[in-house]
């Protein structure tokens, strides 16, 4: 837990608050602003509501309303994320004036606010859109991984409900391209390195190129950034998705392998146990190579995580969708080391996916059914505490790369 320290001869409401990797200011209990290693601002609250920035500056606002707790999000692009930080930092820096910092490693980093302010974080939103252009999604549990961008886009790129990739050609960079990327990414997050303990492989499908070059990445990566969990200062490993239907799947062998070089983890969108919504998803998962991916992740020492879409196919498939992937789920291999993550669909209008729906006049499940499908999946899986995996909700909208 970060350590709090109530400074004498200040109103008595300001705090300072320190973690090894956050420097945050805050007064009374509504208002805060909290600072990385590099001076960059990460997150803050006032005004009831809550702010969290990303690496390219956007920023996503949540609040709550009053009277039915309904979560409320509003996502700033760029340009207005950058406003309201600019906001952030200057009353910050105000807060910051009337307070004696007591731990010296971050004096630097006060410096740094002081004198720059906001230019901390235009800076490495401009660097950001050099090095990545874009990091469309993570899972939840890998926010605040440190993405290395070895692919870019989604090989695929036809699934009915997915947007994430439209606008994003396909490319997988070079071993030399690569190299260059992580240095300039390295550079980019400097000494706020302190916050990763992951790294992720992106985009969309990195492991989907042949193993001798994806031997080689790996042994770059940690070349470079050494993956080190026997030091808890250290990265831990390595996370990253992995489609099931563009290259047969590595052998439990070459997964021990991988295992061996940090990888710790891999996530499916399996999406459906039902052929027929997926289907309609157009994911041309085949449930036989996922029972064979993940048998030989785990053999290989490999934990999965994966991703099934609560919603899809809508009332027409509600049961057909629950029943099978219950009976999926109760198949397959996972432990507690494994995570399932019950995504609810967002119907984007512009999606392929809801022209059928509105073609074939598919209604969506209303937040009670989508309750009741998640409780119905729930039930086919072992507690954490009998060894079974950990199960969570998964919200695309909550999603920001910070």
């Amino acid at each position: 837990m970060p350590q709090t320290k109530r400074l004498a001869a200040v109103p008595a409401e300001l705090h300072l608050r320190y973690a090894p990797d956050l420097l945050t200011v805050e007064i009374g209990a509504n208002e805060s602003y909290s600072f990385d290693r590099a001076g960059c601002l990460v997150r803050a609250a006032w005004d009831g509501h809550l702010y969290r920035w990303g690496f390219d500056g956007s920023c996503l606002q949540k609040a709550f309303t009053v009277r039915s707790s309904e979560k409320v999000r509003i996502r700033h692009d760029t340009a207005a994320g950058l406003v309201m930080a600019h906001h952030a930092y200057d009353r910050a820096i105000r807060l910051f004036s009337q307070v004696q910092l007591e731990q010296e490693s971050w004096r630097p980093v006060l410096q740094q606010i002081t004198a720059y302010g906001i230019q901390l974080l235009q800076n490495r939103a401009r660097r950001f859109k050099e090095l990545y252009g874009d990091v469309s999604i993570l899972p939840p549990d890998q926010y605040g991984a440190l993405v290395l961008q070895l692919t870019e886009g989604c090989r695929y790129n036809r699934c009915s409900f997915c947007t994430f990739y439209k606008h994003i050609p396909y490319r997988v960079k070079t071993l030399e391209q690569f190299e260059a990327h992580i240095q300039g990414v390295l550079d980019m997050v400097g000494p706020a390195i302190d916050r990763r303990q992951n790294l992720f492989l992106g985009d969309a499908n990195a492991l989907g190129i042949p193993f001798g070059q994806l031997l080689a990445v790996f042994e770059l990566v940690n070349r470079l950034i050494p993956v080190n969990p026997a030091d808890k200062t250290a990265i831990q490993g390595i996370y990253t998705f992995l489609d099931i239907f563009n290259r047969r799947p590595y052998t439990a062998a070459q997964c021990k392998v991988l295992a061996q070089l940090g990888l710790r983890r891999v996530y499916i969108g399996a999406e459906s146990g039902s052929e027929q919504v997926l289907q309609v998803l157009r994911k041309p998962n085949q449930l036989h190579l996922l029972h064979q991916c993940v048998a030989a992740l785990k053999e290989g020492g490999v934990g999965v995580g994966l991703i099934f879409l609560l919603g899809a196919g809508g009332m027409r498939y509600y049961h057909e969708h629950a029943a099978a992937t219950t009976r999926l789920l109760s198949q397959l291999p996972l432990d507690k080391r494994d995570i399932v993550y019950l995504s609810e669909l967002v119907n984007d209008p512009h999606s392929d996916y809801a022209l059928w729906a509105e073609q074939e006049d598919v209604r969506p499940l209303s937040p009670e059914d989508a309750r009741n499908q998640e409780q119905m999946i729930r039930r086919a899986l072992k507690p954490v505490d009998e060894d079974g995996p950990r199960v969570s909700r998964y919200d695309v909208r909550e999603f920001i790369y910070y």
